[in-house]
């Protein structure tokens, strides 16, 4: 089973295509990475060679697209099914660490992430139901950029923002990534999670705080020059009346 997206960009279809070929290569550990990311509902792999000190031992952590909540355990059929393809895939020589439950493989735990979103808008008015489409893009495309994140990997911030700004209403954004359930850091700051876990991005209808900052006041625009250098506004300006003494 590979996975397939109707919206996969043909940067992404030319990567799963890579991986699918590594894949078919069997007899290298690569192999057992990129052959379990063509499985359905796998995120992530995180190789660890050697884990113990031994040679010939690696050890796999699995991070899920939609992970088990806390304390609970994933579907058995999707256990099973990652554990033949480990087997289907392992090099002859290689030993696969064994996790605490027996399974060739450790399921990455996941941390859930809140995040609050200050943009400025381009213009200086919009009817309240475009910012609303405004909010739902920038959130849509949040989570879409943070659910591509690895086993253990940081949630950069600069990515996150450009990503937003690919909304050409959108002139600027701050934004605050935190763990859920704590105090939320201010915005600027990536957010990194322990080591083999994964971060799981707020559910599309969970709320991501967003708000709209007014725009800044646009600078009045200098008069053109003239000819002789001084602005038109400058120019215009009536001379000084000249003196009784002057005129003579």
């Amino acid at each position: 089973t590979t996975r397939a997206s109707q919206d996969e960009t043909d940067e992404e279809l030319r990567a799963r295509a890579r991986g699918a070929l590594l894949a078919s290569n069997k007899g290298t550990v690569d192999s057992i990475r990129f052959g379990l990311l063509q499985l359905e509902g796998v995120r992530d792999v995180k190789v660890e060679e050697m884990p113990n000190g031994v040679p010939g031992e690696v050890r796999l952590v699995v991070g899920l697209k939609n992970p088990p909540a806390a304390g609970a355990s994933p579907p058995k059929s999707v256990v099973d099914r990652i554990a033949d393809r480990i087997e289907e895939l392992r090099p002859a020589g290689i030993r696969v660490e064994r996790s605490p439950d027996g399974l060739p493989f450790q399921m990455a735990s996941s941390v859930s992430l809140q995040i609050r979103v200050e943009l400025v808008l381009a213009g200086s008015h919009r009817a309240p139901s475009e910012i609303e489409n405004i909010h739902a893009r920038a959130r849509e495309t949040i989570i879409e950029v943070v659910g591509k994140t690895g086993v253990g990997q940081k949630v950069r911030l600069r990515p996150l923002v450009s990503a937003v700004l690919a909304d050409e209403r959108v002139v600027d954004a701050s934004i605050a990534l935190g763990e859920k359930g704590r105090p939320l850091p201010p915005p600027g700051q990536d957010f990194e999670p322990p080591a083999g876990v994964i971060v799981s991005p707020p559910e599309s209808h969970e709320a991501i705080g967003t708000n709209t900052l007014p725009s800044p006041p646009r600078r009045p625009r200098a008069p053109p020059p003239t000819p002789s250098g001084r602005s038109s506004r400058s120019a215009s300006k009536p001379s000084p009346p000249t003196s009784p003494r002057a005129r003579r």
